[in-house]
Formats: structure tokens, sequence, C-alpha cells
């Protein structure tokens, strides 16, 4: 969920990490999609480059 208030910007996630990452793997900017197959069609489509690449810039 994004909330955008006028003094800030709020981010928040209800879910935990998705099967198979670890913490330390999550820190060190390796990513693992909790859906494979929306994942893939809005790579398809072009709404994302690969996978994890924003990791790195947040």
């Amino acid at each position: 969920m994004v909330e955008i208030f006028s003094d800030k910007r709020t981010i928040t996630s209800y879910g935990g990490l998705p099967t198979g990452l670890s913490r330390e793997n999550f820190f060190r900017c390796r990513s693992t999609p909790h859906n494979r197959k929306l994942m893939r069609m809005f790579k398809d489509v072009g709404l994302v480059e690969q996978l994890g690449s924003g990791m790195r810039r947040i």
C-alpha cells in the first residue's frame, strides 16, 4: 500500500518475504517474485525491464 501525504510518503507491505528468499539475500538485492506468472506478464508487455532491477535504487 502506498500512502501520499502533504509531508511524507509511506509504503507498507503486509506480506513477508517470498518463500526461499532469506533476509540476508533480500538485503544483498537478490529478488524473488511472489507471483512468477504475473512478473512474466509484466516483462512480456514491457512494464518491467528485469527481475529485481529496482532493488539497488530503493
